[in-house]
């Protein structure tokens, strides 16, 4: 047993089974501080990893990457490689409108528009957070982010991605020059997530036609 002082974290990550919480309400105000942010630090569900030390103002400073990791852990957030933090329970449940989503991708074209729908029996809680998470990574800047959905660009590049939960379905569609390589790199990714992550099978796997699609 390792004992740590009051409001210090652990040094190194602590398997689950060796991680004792002596006060409980430590750890339940950590939690609370950030899934009922309302302030300028939280947008759409997504806030910059710098604004951690601010949310969690009353812990001590090597607390907050314990919490992180901790929280991580049970998916409660998801870091990005941007330096971003995406918090699944703060994003907006609301799908955009029709005319928002084409609005903020006008400049692409739509004739060079690809599409992959997957389908799957069973689709485990925060699955789709994690991906749009790996799908950021990829550098897809989020434009418009919901809990089942998430608009991005990357250059000239424009990923709509949405997940229907009760099918369960995830429907990919890249508009931009060289659409079909970067649909690719997102498939491999996601490819990668169901194998090392929940060892998933898609039941079918729909490939759009762009002329059908226009």
């Amino acid at each position: 047993i390792a004992f740590t002082p009051e409001r210090r974290a652990p040094a190194g990550p602590a398997r689950d089974r060796e991680l004792v919480v002596l006060d409980s309400m430590w750890l339940t105000k950590a939690f609370a501080s950030l899934i009922s942010l309302k302030t300028s630090f939280i947008r759409d569900g997504t806030l910059p990893a710098s604004a951690l030390p601010h949310v969690w103002a009353g812990y001590a400073p090597d607390a907050v990457p314990f919490l992180l990791a901790l929280f991580e852990r049970y998916e409660l957030l998801y870091q990005a490689p941007d330096g971003q933090l995406v918090v699944p329970l703060l994003l907006r449940d609301a799908r955009p409108a029709a005319h928002d989503l084409e609005a903020a991708r006008a400049a692409s074209d739509a004739a060079s528009e690809v599409v992959r729908i997957y389908t799957w029996d069973f689709l485990p809680v925060g699955f789709f957070a994690r991906w749009m998470v790996k799908a950021i990574g990829l550098g897809y800047r989020p434009a418009l982010v919901w809990r089942t959905g998430l608009l991005g660009a990357d250059g000239a590049a424009w990923l709509l991605a949405e997940a229907d939960l009760r099918e369960p379905s995830l429907r990919l569609a890249v508009r931009g020059p060289q659409a079909a390589e970067a649909l690719l790199r997102l498939h491999g990714e996601l490819a990668a997530l169901m194998h090392e992550w929940a060892k998933l099978q898609p039941k079918a796997l729909f490939v759009g036609c762009p002329h059908c699609a226009n």
